[in-house]
């Protein structure tokens, strides 16, 4: 006669434990308290972009922007600085926070590696050194100084980037470490780098006003029609990437266990690292090369909801946005120095990541 016993039912062959009640209560508690943590990091992030909108060089007032939002035709001063300059700002921060995020998930779930970085791995800097190109053709052909051409070398310069890396990674023949692929990181990272460097020595003013312009003010200076088209792009980006969480849960587990749960391995890398060479060329063009987001921000989700990536996914997004806004927010407050966003990222996000390698002490000790 069969068993029907729920400790013998299929579930038994993945779980062979039972809850106890004080166990049960323990798992409640902490689930209302990741709620109410939640729920406190929207609001700080809300808090951040209203902070950023008001603070500046001129100050826009709560009754400004109240009436900015009622009649957006408005031709007042304060309507114009809140919609061209401000806004956008806070736009374009904000979409590259989503887009840095996302990428260093990825890159990170991929690689199963917790310093991958798009910044350290070279693709943001690859990136960067290809819009350079764009805008050297730009100023001698003015027909290619427009967003689009910028767009298409920065993707060009993403993907070029982790192809020439997963091309080198395959050649090896045998498993990388996972330090390995941070060195080989770091060795394109510094060669593009050299790279932007000899070519802005060469370069006319023009050409280095430009690029300096959109490198250390953290801002591309694009129309809200562009803004609303990298928006739309990275949004699709981001839901082809929601699609495969369950995927990077499977990849987890190991190669062979991912494969016998139905994971196409070669599909998947590639896959995967299009999506996030994607999402890293919009944020290279929206707000130039900027550190640590893509690093910072899955592990600060990580600590707020834990490792499964459907709920890490929009926890990475939440806590890239609110670096970003947060960043820019502290550049706005001391405006009259005008201090990069780059270099507020990089204050922000150094202590971040010793006070992350000093908690896993292993990065340091055998």
């Amino acid at each position: 006669m069969p068993n029907s016993s729920p400790v013998t039912s299929s579930h038994s062959m993945c779980y062979d434990f039972v809850f106890q009640p004080e166990q049960i209560t323990r798992i409640q508690a902490l689930r209302r308290r990741g709620v109410f943590s939640i729920v406190l990091w929207i609001l700080l992030c809300v808090s951040l972009g209203l902070g950023l909108l008001s603070t500046g060089p001129a100050h826009v007032s709560w009754s400004v922007m109240r009436a900015c939002l009622i009649a957006p035709d408005s031709p007042s001063v304060g309507c114009e600085i809140f919609w061209h300059l401000r806004f956008l700002h806070l736009l374009s921060l904000g979409e590259s926070g989503m887009a840095l995020g996302g990428a260093g998930l990825l890159f990170q779930g991929l690689l199963k590696n917790p310093l991958a970085d798009p910044g350290l791995l070279g693709v943001s800097a690859g990136a960067g050194f290809l819009m350079l190109l764009g805008m050297v053709l730009a100023s001698r052909f003015l027909f290619l100084e427009t967003p689009g051409v910028l767009m298409l070398c920065a993707v060009g310069g993403a993907l070029g980037i982790v192809w020439i890396g997963a091309l080198c990674l395959q050649s090896f023949g045998r498993k990388v470490s996972p330090f390995g692929v941070i060195l080989l990181g770091i060795l394109l990272n510094a060669f593009f780098i050299a790279l932007t460097e000899g070519i802005l020595l060469i370069r006319p003013a023009s050409t280095l006003q430009m690029y300096f312009a959109w490198s250390l003010s953290g801002e591309a200076r694009l129309s809200l029609a562009w803004m609303g088209y990298l928006g739309v792009f990275i949004v699709v980006l981001l839901s082809l990437m929601a699609r495969m969480t369950q995927k990077l849960d499977l990849w987890q587990l190991g190669l062979e266990e991912a494969c016998a749960l139905g994971v196409n391995p070669q599909r998947f890398y590639y896959q995967i690292l299009t999506l996030a060479s994607l999402l890293t060329a919009c944020s290279v063009l929206l707000t130039g090369p900027i550190a640590f987001v893509g690093l910072l921000a899955p592990h600060f989700g990580r600590a707020l909801v834990g490792p499964r990536h459907g709920k890490l996914l929009p926890a990475t997004l939440l806590m890239a946005v609110l670096l970003v806004w947060g960043a820019g927010w502290l550049c706005a407050l001391v405006s009259l120095m005008a201090i990069p966003l780059s270099l507020m990222l990089t204050v922000i996000g150094v202590p971040s990541v010793m006070i992350l390698l000093v908690r896993q002490g292993r990065v340091f000790y055998e």
